[in-house]
């Protein structure tokens, strides 16, 4: 409480249009930017984040409020050695827990959505982004990276990289005659995480060198479908996938498979796709049904398939 009491948050910094913020001496800055591809995409991507502040021995300081500009957090800060961690894009379907110390190695995010129809299963999450900054302040207020992320002089300014941490998955699926039912089926995707770790301690790394938290929770997320045009367009939005953890596909009309479940992990093993490796995942295949008993699995690119390259038959 008596920390929180000298803890002052600056709502308000330089009004000058410089990037650099070289056009004023202060405050310690902490800027967010988003660069899947290189160039800096925030804006287009994150809509809202959530700052939150712990010392040096991982106990929980406080929930920052955002800067009057998105991605520029103003601080003022005692000395000291601090982490911070930001959240994009939470939701009240998102919630943030802790444990009874409030330490960093106890704070999580839960995905709480669930299905209307069934409660079990899960709906879709939201787009959620992360980022994870060790820094220090100094006696005149000035900021320094700490950690890995390096160190040098000391200024009123710290980055923070914004990453990807949930996926895209967009399913089509087609009939090669006609299909079983008319009305609304169920997309389910078995073996999802609905949970991850902030510590970053348990981060692992992507093949850009990106840190991305631990899951935890694996579940099953389910989509009600409409059959339109005698097809199947679903797309779930989900925390990501790993290497070692790919869900399974099963399209139910009334409570009962209409097709094999189609096992994920060996289409995307077939297609050279690795999850734990990529910072953005953004997936899209079709499911082609010759029959109840055999479905074929082709990736699909810029609304086209992908050379036709089989991930298997299923059946």
């Amino acid at each position: 409480m008596v920390f929180l009491a000298i803890l002052p948050i600056i709502l308000s910094g330089c009004q000058l249009e410089d990037d650099r913020d070289l056009c004023c001496p202060g405050p310690l800055t902490m800027h967010y930017v988003y660069r899947p591809e290189g160039a800096d995409v925030f804006s287009d991507n994150i809509l809202s984040l959530r700052h939150f502040l712990f010392d040096d021995g991982g106990m929980y300081i406080s929930e920052l409020p955002p800067g009057e500009k998105l991605n520029r957090q103003p601080l003022e800060l005692p000395a000291g050695k601090y982490t911070m961690i930001t959240i994009g894009n939470m939701t009240d379907i998102t919630a943030h827990r802790h444990g009874s110390e409030s330490l960093l190695n106890q704070f999580s995010l839960s995905h709480t959505s669930r299905n209307k129809k069934r409660e079990s299963a899960y709906a879709n999450t939201d787009e959620l982004f992360w980022g994870v900054k060790h820094f220090a302040v100094d006696a005149e207020g000035r900021g320094l990276e700490v950690g890995k992320d390096g160190g040098g002089t000391a200024s009123n300014r710290l980055t923070t990289q914004m990453v990807n941490i949930h996926c895209h998955l967009k399913v089509t699926v087609e009939w090669a005659n006609r299909p079983p039912y008319v009305g609304n089926y169920d997309m389910e995707l078995a073996g999802v995480d609905t949970r991850y770790s902030l510590d970053p301690a348990t981060t692992s790394l992507t093949a850009d060198g990106l840190d991305v938290p631990s899951g935890d929770g694996a579940e099953t997320y389910c989509l009600n479908v409409p059959l339109r045009q005698l097809e199947l367009r679903a797309e779930f939005v989900t925390l990501r996938y790993t290497d070692t953890q790919i869900p399974t596909l099963r399209i139910k009309f009334d409570g009962a498979s209409v097709i094999p479940d189609i096992d994920l992990g060996k289409a995307f093993r077939a297609w050279g796709w690795r999850p734990s490796a990529t910072h953005v995942q953004d997936y899209e295949i079709l499911l082609r049904v010759i029959n109840e008993n055999r479905v074929d699995l082709m990736p699909m690119v810029e609304g086209s398939v992908a050379d036709w390259v089989n991930g298997g038959n299923f059946g």
